[in-house]
């Protein structure tokens, strides 16, 4: 009752995509990652992983990453006029990869509380694995080569921002780092 009347900020994130139609699925037989997980889903979802709603707004305006890329620094502000919690998310997507790659693969993840109009720069530790395929053979590879690294409130994909989530931000990294 307190967050339907007001009271209490939300900021819980949904932990799976809801397809919009069951045909946007594959057959249960079929035990390929394709269209399965927001990480390999080529149908638009209704609602993508990562995303929830909250009573104020965010914006992100940058995101790097530090020297020895084991974390991601993203400055985000509270531009609405309550207090709030957000949740940072920090994807990574392989460019040109030689292994079937992910769309977008969640590497790291920071719970925030912004008081109206604060911007903080914060560090979100990524995954080990961050900037590693698997390979045809079931084993985990480097990609060495360019990624895209993406920060926002929900899964980086187009429905996310008409739901409402702020537009994420994104650089472009080398790895490993020369």
């Amino acid at each position: 009752a307190d967050v339907l009347f007001g009271d209490v900020n939300p900021s819980g994130r949904l932990p799976v995509s809801f397809p919009r139609s069951l045909d946007d699925l594959p057959p249960y037989e079929d035990y390929s990652m394709t269209n399965r997980t927001y990480r390999y889903m080529e149908a638009e979802p209704l609602f993508p992983f990562g995303f929830g709603l909250a009573y104020t707004r965010y914006q992100y305006h940058s995101v790097t990453l530090t020297a020895d890329r084991d974390k991601a620094i993203v400055e985000v502000e509270n531009t609405g006029d309550r207090d709030g919690v957000e949740i940072i998310q920090v994807y990574a997507r392989a460019i040109g990869s030689e292994f079937p790659a992910p769309k977008q693969a969640l590497v790291g993840f920071q719970r925030i509380a912004l008081a109206p109009g604060e911007k903080k720069a914060v560090e979100v530790a990524l995954n080990p694995h961050a900037f590693t395929l698997i390979d045809a053979e079931g084993k985990r590879r480097e990609h060495t080569g360019n990624w895209e690294i993406i920060a926002g409130g929900a899964c980086p994909i187009p429905r996310s921002e008409q739901l409402g989530a702020p537009a994420p931000v994104m650089c472009r990294v080398e790895f490993p780092p020369r």
